[in-house]
């Protein structure tokens, strides 16, 4: 599933149920009005969607070993793309003119696009390609594969800046694109910061298992934490030292989900005892005492309990609001600073799977495990139009960057797309 920057177009691609063929669907959205998809057939499952930034090329790749470029008004396939194993992902440089493709036979592709042609030798590495993009600049890319090795890459001429490796890492780059973090998920363990540009290890940071890792909004702390009744808060000074913040948890508490608020001031986390109900929404506020002194986190500022794990996390754009989801179909939204009413929304009997606030914070889209997407006033709790309905789980639901429209992808393997205003 793909949008284009500008939300007017929307791509996504699908597998028949003899798992034998595959196509690819478009639809222009222009003025809001949706025109009757162009169906185009990629001849095997596809398994990724890109679309150029502006707008002039699409891309299919799939269990055929192709990489497809289609021309996105007339539908005219432009060129064919052969790889030596099938196509998992595809990724537009920000000009457009670049293709970045990553296949299952360890390799890392990049095509000019305009040109239709290979513009760099085969990149293989060691051990299989999970997930590649293109550096800030445009002219590096990197590459994370299976063995927990991070590799950048020159692209003209071809040739390999670094490799980095830690096994089983979970990745971050930072707001800025200039540092990338990584976890170990053994115990005890460590988080790396890297320099992107030249690949030089700049700290270690000692840590225990984690399973998550993030930046902050300004990319001054470090989150992390995993099940194993910890979590881990590291603020970096105008010095540039990481310094430590302690992340009081009660030792029986796992944080499963965690977020910071748009501005960073606040970080939310979802909390159970080892996976056991209750299960608890905690909010901490994040106090800044000096150029060269670490923050102070709060002691818990807010806590809300729910019947049954929490699933979801997600700040309101204006970082008003706080969303969270359970297991039990219920999602509850809460005011972050201040006295407020608590909504609770009562989506279906089953797991709450996404949350999403729409781009004014006016709207809360909510996917189930029951088959539907619905939308809240995040005001009033209220339901805001109809149900969106699919034969199975809806596992994601998305506003386009002008929030007129939103998009729901379902495990029954469609993709419907929704007028917010009409409900259509």
């Amino acid at each position: 599933l793909s949008f284009d920057e500008s939300g007017t177009l929307l791509a996504a691609g699908s597998m028949s149920s003899s798992g034998r063929t595959g196509h690819l669907y478009l639809w222009n959205l222009k003025n809001g009005e949706p025109v009757p998809a162009k169906i185009l057939l990629h001849g095997a499952p596809v398994s990724c969607v890109g679309i150029s930034p502006d707008g002039r090329h699409l891309v299919s790749g799939g269990d055929n070993r192709l990489t497809i470029v289609w021309d996105s008004e007339s539908g005219e396939k432009l060129a064919e793309f052969p790889h030596q194993g099938n196509v998992r992902e595809v990724k537009f440089d920000r000009s457009g003119e670049r293709l970045l493709t990553v296949a299952n036979d360890r390799s890392v592709r990049v095509w000019n696009v305009l040109d239709l042609r290979l513009e760099t030798e085969r990149i293989a590495h060691e051990a299989p390609v999970i997930a590649a993009d293109f550096g800030p600049d445009g002219k590096t890319v990197q590459a994370v594969c299976a063995d927990g090795s991070i590799h950048r890459w020159k692209i003209e001429p071809t040739q390999r800046l670094y490799r980095l490796y830690m096994p089983f890492p979970w990745v971050a780059f930072s707001p800025d694109g200039a540092e990338l973090i990584a976890a170990d998920s053994r115990s005890p363990g460590q988080v790396m910061v890297w320099d992107v540009k030249t690949g030089a290890e700049k700290v270690r940071l000692r840590q225990t298992y984690s399973r998550q890792v993030r930046f902050s909004p300004d990319g001054r702390q470090i989150l992390s934490h995993g099940s194993k009744g910890q979590a881990n808060l590291w603020h970096r000074t105008d010095s540039g030292d990481w310094l430590p913040v302690p992340f009081p948890l009660t030792p029986e508490r796992t944080v499963q989900v965690s977020a910071f608020s748009p501005d960073g001031r606040f970080i939310a986390t979802s909390e159970t005892d080892y996976g056991l109900v209750p299960g608890w929404v905690n909010l901490r506020r994040l106090d800044a005492r000096g150029s060269n002194l670490p923050v102070m986190l709060s002691p818990v500022e807010k806590s809300f309990r729910h019947r049954n794990w929490g699933y979801g996390l997600a700040f309101s754009p204006d970082g008003r609001r706080l969303a969270s989801g359970t297991t039990f179909g219920e999602v509850f939204i809460r005011v972050v600073e201040g006295d407020g009413p608590e909504l609770r929304l009562e989506h279906g009997p089953e797991r709450i799977q996404w949350l999403e606030f729409s781009p004014d914070s006016r709207l809360l889209g909510s996917a189930c495990a029951d088959g539907y997407g619905r939308l809240w006033d995040a005001a009033t709790g209220k339901q805001y139009g109809p149900s969106f309905g699919h034969r199975e789980e809806v596992v994601s639901i998305r506003f386009s960057p002008d929030g007129t429209l939103v998009a729901t992808g379902s495990k029954d393997g469609n993709v419907q797309l929704w007028d917010v205003a009409k409900g259509t």
